[in-house]
């Protein structure tokens, strides 16, 4: 019986060992999560603080010294220290943030990143590509969707042969107007960098372009309003079976597919829009939604926009779905009494812009090429 009870201590005993080391490792195993959380969530709190400097650096932009801006070799190269001197992004404690205005290859850049004050953890660098300003890309682009956009509505070129491409024109004082190849006014929270940015170089994403743009909504839709005073041509929705050339205005929607080319500028004041298979539009293409009114009765008014329900622009074949062609579009607006100026080049027509954000490029005269 004695040796019955001592191994039975010795069992115990084991068991309790065991017990111990499962114990040890729980725990051992929750604070690595408890760190892991923890790291995941300094990265996530520095990261948002850089962009936030950065949104920072976007806005004082009219203030920056570009002659004094450092010349960069290597902007992937750049750390939290090569920041930490920079200008304050104003983030709260205990993280901190700083951005800078930079150069690299005669390109302008801002540079901004974040850290937590008691950690030392810092974030990766974020960098934003500047455009400066151009003439032109005032009041509409070569693609224009103005209002809001329903989630989902919106359906881009798949390939780069479908894209929506910009161009240029020469003004009335021999400058070089660029025009920008897409516009979006809102609604671009469905929507990311990369199923956007690709339709073309030159266009110009931001969450709301009005502060890039020179005109507001309302005073794009008076001059929408003017061309169809002056020229109230409405095709009808099927394009295919009714074609419009020239200056056309469309109540119930454009749809086109198949093969062929629709010359001209075209306006959707409601409805849905289909571009596709290997049909295209040479000119350009606004859309938007003057709210289910008939056009006859319709305001006009900014405040009463609905939205735009469907856009699916994925035709084009080789040519791109949306292109612009200056002579074509100046034949078509002329008929609306509008000029080129007045169209592309802002409220004011196409003033030339410097790297002083002055010019036709609305309140900062800059495009941003990154996206959040």
């Amino acid at each position: 019986m004695s040796r019955q009870k001592g191994a039975a201590l010795i069992v115990v005993l084991s068991l309790l060992a065991v017990s111990l080391m499962v114990g040890l490792s729980s725990m051992q195993s929750s604070q690595l999560d408890e760190r892991l959380a923890g790291n995941y969530k300094a990265q996530s709190q520095v990261q948002m603080a850089a962009e936030e400097a950065a949104s920072k650096g976007v806005h004082n932009i009219e203030s920056a010294d570009w002659d004094k801006a450092p010349e960069v070799s290597d902007l992937g190269g750049l750390t939290w220290s090569d920041l930490s001197d920079g200008e304050d992004g104003e983030c709260q404690l205990p993280v901190t943030c700083y951005y800078k205005y930079v150069k690299e290859g005669g390109e302008e850049y801002i540079v901004a990143a974040g850290e937590i004050v008691s950690s030392g953890a810092a974030s990766n660098v974020l960098v934003v590509k500047l455009i400066p300003p151009s003439v032109g890309m005032g009041n509409f682009a070569t693609t224009s969707l103005v209002g809001d956009v329903k989630d989902g509505a919106l359906q881009l070129p798949s390939s780069s042969a479908s894209e929506v491409s910009g161009g240029e024109y020469v003004n009335s004082d021999g400058e070089t107007v660029s025009v920008a190849s897409f516009m979006i006014e809102f609604g671009l929270s469905s929507y990311t960098k990369e199923s956007v940015i690709n339709i073309g170089s030159k266009a110009a994403l931001t969450e709301s372009n009005t502060g890039y743009f020179s005109s507001s909504v309302q005073e794009r839709l008076d001059l929408l309003k003017k061309m169809y005073d002056n020229n109230p041509v409405t095709g009808k929705k099927d394009a295919k079976k009714n074609p419009c050339s020239g200056l056309c205005f469309y109540d119930k929607g454009l749809k086109y597919t198949g093969n062929g080319t629709l010359e001209g500028v075209h306006i959707v004041l409601d409805g849905d829009v289909q571009v596709g298979g290997n049909a295209d539009i040479q000119g350009v293409l606004i859309v938007l939604n003057l709210g289910g009114n008939k056009i006859g009765d319709a305001s006009w008014d900014a405040d009463k926009l609905g939205e735009v329900e469907k856009a699916k622009l994925n035709g084009g074949g080789n040519k791109g779905t949306v292109w612009f062609d200056s002579d074509v579009v100046k034949a078509a607006l002329s008929s609306g009494g509008v000029t080129l100026d007045e169209f592309f080049g802002g409220a004011s027509g196409g003033a030339s812009g410097g790297a002083s954000g002055e010019g036709s490029g609305g309140e900062s005269g800059w495009g941003i090429e990154s996206w959040k």
